[in-house]
């Protein structure tokens, strides 16, 4: 048993001595196909809960002529497309994605892709005061129950107020 590691046209050569001390030489070419190289990637590493992520896996010398992707916890939104060249998925929790291939040589390769899924961010919105006269102020603000992310920009609009939107 051996291993080829050079794709390409592999000449074997084998020296076989029998218990009287004769020998013979048998030669044989094996091809080697190259090596698919696959990669998956996802247009968003990091999604919110329900927002899609486009999975999809590329190789290096060789084409793709079946996909088989899995999802590591199950994910119900890859059901009817695990054959699919680019799935797209609105995983709830983290999932890892493994995407299996065959080549056009007839080889078989596996490489995977995570998605990290983030909590949306949850507020408890209040006034102050909760209610007042026409054109008198109120102070709009609000705790958050899930964190933003670090930087996170907020954009706020008020369907009767002036201002009608603001950014903080």
């Amino acid at each position: 048993s051996l291993s080829l590691t050079e794709a390409g046209p592999c000449i074997v050569r084998v020296i076989a001595y029998n218990e009287n001390g004769c020998y013979d030489t048998i030669t044989r070419t094996v091809t080697v196909f190259p090596y698919s190289g696959v990669q998956a990637f996802t247009n968003l590493a990091s999604v919110c809960i329900d927002y899609p992520a486009q999975l999809s896996a590329t190789t290096g010398p060789v084409t793709i002529t079946n996909y088989y992707w899995t999802a590591s916890p199950p994910d119900a939104s890859l059901a009817g497309q695990q054959n699919s060249a680019s799935p797209i998925v609105t995983p709830q929790v983290t999932t890892t994605y493994q995407c299996k291939i065959k080549d056009n040589n007839g080889c078989f390769d596996s490489t995977t892709v995570p998605v990290n899924v983030r909590a949306r961010i949850d507020v408890a919105i209040f006034a102050t005061p909760d209610s007042t006269c026409t054109d008198k102020p109120v102070q709009v603000d609000f705790n958050t129950i899930v964190s933003p992310l670090p930087g996170a920009e907020y954009y706020w609009t008020f369907d009767d107020g002036v201002p009608s939107s603001s950014t903080a």
